[in-house]
């Protein structure tokens, strides 16, 4: 028992460091709070928690008084190590400390919080040897604008792997930032350019051991690094899987499969087919004996950083907030059923599943929005103290239909351990009956809920997990699953009882129904196809530990193996064959990923274009920038609003030059035009005026581009005002910009005002702006 709280003070205290075993901030969580106290009765895990968060200089001492715990550096030592590493100045200061121990991962961790001047350092020492694994500084300057490109840096870390790394930097190679940006846990700021090393064995890359250092973009300076390194070996074999071989075991997994997701147009949920990989058959293949690891089986396992998190369940999120009594109270309109009505009929599914004479309806809720759709909904929240549960329930307020009920017994409820019972043994639910038997439960208590889903497609499954058993329907519509739609329930065989329940509908669904659609097959060659498979070094798990002593460290023979690579689209179009975004919309590339241009080399705007590249104010969708080209208005205006809109910071006058449109008149410009977005945004934020044509294509002189640049910096009135002087060679009309432009160090009275502008020089000359604006 004192393991188990020192781990979950722990884990209190705990950064998140390591890839393995040193968990975020944040208090112990219900979920493993059964695991915390053994009391003579039930105690509610909130009282736990406020027993369990003791001081940190107690719960130091606690852990350092462990006898395992002798090899501890102690903490004067470890900071003057570290210091002496860092090369800090005189004058540091050590703001807060703390020691982060896990007895399953076998981590003990010194966390050591630095001020030196206006910055503060946040590092992580090996608590045993005193060895920096990881660091990272905030800067106390506020400067975003880049003055560093990525080459500028690149000698700053060659010369720093040198210093402190020579021993292993032959074992070191450096990979693709895009392709690999997961594999680290370090906080990734966009101001920095990062560079990660993986180590290569045999020829082999073992992405498990790293060196991560990232380089700010704004003073050239390493503000993180981290490095995971694990003692390990390699017996290189000859009889290697060809990648094809491995291609085809992967395929037959039959891991593609179809599913409907929302779409949403206007508030309008549609439900679209799609093929998805499923994450439950993701695993690795070892490249000589065809043997299948799954995530139990590798240690240090992640996906791979695949996109998951949707826009389904955002708005889920979002609905569940509203659910929470975040909402906006609205009151009811004609047509709707009454408060009452509506709460006896909930009240009345609840009793379905347990005793309602004691609880009551803590609160309720009108509203117009549910599950990222408009209507008209009421929504419940119910308590009830004997017995213990709590329901939230969503309802139709037009159609009186339930669409979702939440509901569980109190899980905040710790039960006591008998002597010589281990945690593990003590969860509600040890003695699970048989499958089928639960299986039917669940299935007569949804349709005595909801008589009508005796007239859907319902696929329920019942499978038993961490000694709880969970039981889902999934509806299906057309024989394809519909996973936003069924249920998820736990069941306890201690009490014959359903612990929790959850149930999510729709009616009168719109689906889009395409005349043909791809085959599972043609999906999955079409997934593989662009997502290919790659070999590389993996640590399986010493299962004899985890068994004997209950701890998970990894083998130190590594095991070369095939896997899937990442991939940063979410779907396939079932219609069409198209990788889709998690809204549905056609994937023309990672959001996030910044070009290297293939056509810059050498060219007099080549840096300015690297700078305002990375710093996301030219989202190009190809590799070929064209600096010579002709400056087109589609592009200038794109580019002055991206720029804009992060400078508004330095121009007080722009916070206020905002102007509300619903949708843009010009008649050459749709709303499906990639450049529709940053020409209504240029409207709105006062750069340009609405009006019949837009003629993106046109090209701009120097003036256009100051006016608009002036316009967007809430200045426009000024630049139109007559105390300017004249100006060779420039109308009247336009003098107040030119001297403006002027002023803000735009441009200087020999730059040529009426030539059209090409591609790089309208970068240079934004970025020169807003360098100057910063300064």
């Amino acid at each position: 028992m004192k393991k188990l709280i020192k781990k979950s003070v722990a884990t209190a205290l705990g950064v998140i460091v390591l890839s393995q075993g040193i968990y975020a901030n944040g208090l112990p969580t219900t979920g493993n709070m059964d695991l915390i106290a053994k009391t003579d009765k039930p105690v509610l895990a909130k009282e736990s928690i406020e027993k369990a968060i003791l001081a940190k200089e107690e719960v130091e001492k606690a852990i350092l008084a462990k006898g395992d715990m002798s090899n501890i550096i102690q903490l004067d030592d470890v900071v003057k190590k570290v210091a002496k590493e860092m090369k800090l100045p005189a004058g540091y200061k050590v703001e807060d400390t703390n020691l982060s121990t896990d007895d399953m991962y076998l981590k003990k961790v010194w966390h050591i919080y630095f001020t030196v001047g206006e910055d503060s350092i946040n590092v992580q020492a090996d608590a045993e040897t005193g060895e920096i694994l990881a660091f990272e500084t905030w800067q106390g300057n506020n400067k975003r604008v880049f003055t560093y490109t990525r080459e500028d840096v690149k000698k700053t870390v060659t010369d720093y792997i040198n210093a402190h790394y020579g021993d292993i930097k032959n074992d070191i190679v450096e990979i693709d930032e895009k392709d690999h940006d997961k594999l680290t846990t370090i906080y990734r700021n966009s101001n920095d350019h990062k560079f990660i090393f993986a180590r290569k064995i045999g020829g082999e890359l073992f992405l498990n051991n790293y060196i991560t250092i990232s380089v700010s973009g704004v003073t050239g300076k390493i503000v993180s690094l981290q490095k995971k390194w694990d003692d390990v070996s390699y017996n290189k074999k000859t009889n290697i899987l060809a990648a094809e071989e491995a291609m085809k075991y992967f395929k037959d997994l039959k891991a593609v499969k179809i599913k409907y997701i929302n779409v949403y147009d206007d508030d309008k949920k549609t439900l679209k087919p799609v093929y998805y990989f499923d994450e439950t058959k993701d695993g690795l293949l070892n490249a000589h004996n065809k043997k299948f690891y799954t995530e139990e089986d590798i240690y240090g396992y992640n996906n791979r950083g695949n996109i998951k998190y949707t826009n389904e369940t955002a708005k889920e999120e979002m609905a569940d907030k509203d659910a929470g009594g975040m909402g906006q109270e609205t009151i009811p309109e004609e047509g709707v059923v009454s408060k009452e009505a509506a709460e006896k009929i909930i009240m009345e599914h609840i009793a379905a599943i347990t005793d309602t004479k004691d609880s009551r309806v803590a609160y309720s809720h009108y509203r117009t929005y549910h599950n990222g759709e408009e209507g008209k909904f009421w929504s419940f929240n119910i308590e009830s103290e004997d017995p213990q549960f709590f329901a939230s329930a969503v309802m139709d307020a037009e159609t009186k239909d339930v669409l979702q009920v939440r509901y569980r017994v109190n899980d905040m409820i710790i039960y006591p351990m008998k002597d010589g019972e281990t945690p593990k043994e003590a969860l509600v639910g040890k003695d699970t009956s048989d499958i089928k038997v639960v299986e039917d439960k669940a299935k007569a208590l949804m349709l005595k809920m909801f008589p009508s889903l005796k007239n859907e497609k319902l696929t329920i499954e019942a499978t038993t997990e961490d000694d709880r058993t969970i039981i889902t329907g999934t509806r299906s519509i057309n024989n394809i699953p519909y996973y936003e739609n069924g249920f998820n329930m736990e069941y306890d065989a201690d009490t014959d009882t359903f612990t929790s329940i959850y149930y999510n509908w729709g009616y009168n669904l719109s689906i889009e129904q395409p005349k043909t659609m791809i085959s599972a097959e043609e999906a999955t060659n079409i997934f593989y196809k662009e997502v290919g498979v790659d070999k590389h070094l993996i640590q399986l798990k010493d299962k004899e530990k985890e068994q004997k002593e209950n701890v998970i460290v990894p083998e130190k023979e590594l095991v070369l193996a095939y896997g899937i690579n990442p991939y940063p689209f979410n779907y396939i179009d079932a219609a069409t064959g198209k990788k889709l975004h998690y809204s549905g919309e056609v994937f023309e590339g990672r959001f996030d990923e910044v070009r290297v241009f293939e056509d810059i080399d050498g060219h007099t705007y080549e840096k300015a274009i690297k700078l305002m590249n990375k710093m996301g104010f030219v989202k190009a969708d190809s590799d070929n920038f064209a600096p010579a080209g002709v400056l087109k208005k589609k592009d200038a205006i794109k580019w002055i609003v991206l720029t804009l809109k992060r400078q508004y910071g330095y121009i007080p006058s722009a916070s206020r030059n905002y102007k509300s449109i619903e949708k843009l008149t010009f008649k050459d410009i749709n709303e499906d035009d990639p450049y529709y977005e940053y020409i209504q945004e240029a409207v709105v934020m006062g750069i340009i005026e609405d009006a019949n044509y837009f003629n993106k294509d046109k090209g701009v002189t120097m003036v256009q581009l100051l006016k608009w640049i002036i316009n967007g910096m809430g200045q426009k009135e000024l630049a139109e005002s007559d105390i300017f002087k004249e100006i060779e060679g420039i109308t009247s009309k336009d003098n107040g910009y030119v001297g403006l432009a002027r002023y803000y160090k735009i441009v200087d009275e020999k730059s040529d005002l009426t030539k059209a502008l090409t591609r790089g020089k309208i970068l240079q000359t934004l970025y020169d702006f807003i360098y100057e604006l910063e300064n």
